[in-house]
């Protein structure tokens, strides 16, 4: 009784032993590449082994499965393990690895488009307010352009010259005498001072 206890042991042990091997050995098989080469007769031979121009086909990293991040990531990491297995060909990128992009690149445009008409709307608006600054200022379409241009020019009124400097930094020193009214303004700071001389209100001189 003992021995058929023993050899029904051993027999499990040895069925158990050789399915660890097995699986061991599968597991093996699976995770292997597969790679195509030319044989002497010129037809395609298999082997797990590289081989000058190698093609690893198993994995497939454009596999079709999972999403198409899915496919993108196994094929970043197909091409990982064949540059560091020196393996010369390239893996073919997913096919929607394309679409992706070009799914992208529309996407980029039109966000590019939109940008591009909202800085067109504003630049637009920005004229419309110009102008209408400067037709309300302006007395004559000479003192209009010149006001557009940001740049006081003589015959101007006192306002219409405001309205050219456009908030530039102004500061007035005023005499008043038998003559009337006469002001100096200092425009800006340092190099860049202009002087502006009104007589009664009427840019007279203009000293830069």
């Amino acid at each position: 009784m003992r021995a058929l206890i023993g050899r029904m042991t051993m027999r499990c042990l040895l069925t158990r032993s050789a399915l660890v091997v097995l699986a061991v050995l599968f597991s093996m098989t699976v995770r292997a590449d597969v790679f195509q080469c030319a044989g002497p007769n010129g037809r395609p031979v298999f082997q797990d082994k590289p081989c000058p121009g190698a093609v690893p086909t198993v994995p497939s990293a454009s596999s079709q499965v999972g999403s198409c991040e899915e496919q993108i990531q196994r094929w970043r990491q197909a091409e990982f393990d064949r540059v560091r297995k020196r393996q010369a060909i390239p893996i073919p990128a997913p096919a929607c690895m394309e679409e992706e992009n070009r799914q992208r690149r529309q996407r980029d445009a039109a966000e590019a488009a939109a940008i591009a008409k909202s800085k067109a709307a504003a630049a637009e608006y920005d004229r419309k307010i110009e102008q209408q600054r400067a037709d309300t200022c302006g007395r004559s379409p000479r003192t209009r352009q010149a006001i557009l241009q940001h740049k006081p020019i003589i015959g101007m009124t006192a306002d219409e010259a405001r309205c050219a400097l456009d908030g530039q930094f102004i500061h007035v020193n005023r005499t008043t005498s038998v003559y009337g009214v006469s002001e100096q303004w200092v425009i800006g700071r340092g190099s860049d001072t202009q002087y502006l001389y009104f007589n009664n209100g009427i840019l007279t001189t203009i000293q830069d």
